[in-house]
């Protein structure tokens, strides 16, 4: 949720061609994603949102999967291998912070990664990750601040942590 202008996608995809990628952004976000990924990957199929309800139908039809963040809602139970949330969540009103990990929650099937607010010393509104509600199919194996510089523990902005999670289910 959240890939921006397809960079993560590029690198999963280049590295395993057998991927399929799924991208939840906002809509305008989607038309970067697809120009930039069908450039790089002009062999695989892309489905770009046109306002489909059945979009899990198609999932052996297409490569590339470039969604609203609003599309989530359509897939059902552990769908998703790796679920990836980057500086995101944090920005949303927490309603909507509760409903995507509700979300996130119930599609993913093995791991959680996110990057999002852990403190934040501007005092502008956001949520830091300790004020989300917990994921009750994960448990925490990671966590870091960002090691990214301007989100690191140096920024004089904020700083975001790195989490990973693993799916309790899966865990000896």
């Amino acid at each position: 949720m959240g890939g921006g202008f397809g960079g993560l996608g590029h690198a999963l995809l280049q590295r395993n061609r057998a991927t399929k990628y799924l991208n939840f952004d906002l809509p305008e976000n989607l038309v970067v994603s697809a120009y930039y990924l069908g450039s790089l990957f002009p062999e695989k199929r892309i489905y770009l949102y046109d306002g489909d309800t059945n979009i899990q139908e198609k999932l052996d039809d297409y490569d590339i999967f470039l969604l609203p963040n609003f599309s989530i809602a359509q897939f059902s139970r552990q769908l998703i291998d790796i679920f990836v949330n980057t500086i995101s969540l944090s920005e949303m009103d927490y309603a909507s912070i509760v409903e995507y990990l509700r979300k996130i929650n119930e599609v993913t099937k093995y791991y959680f990664y996110q990057e999002n607010l852990l403190h934040n010393r501007m005092q502008y509104k956001y949520y830091p990750t300790n004020t989300f509600p917990e994921l009750s199919n994960f448990k925490r194996i990671y966590k870091s601040p960002s090691r990214w510089p301007f989100f690191s523990v140096n920024s004089h902005c904020h700083v975001h942590s790195e989490e990973l999670f693993i799916n309790a289910n899966i865990v000896t």
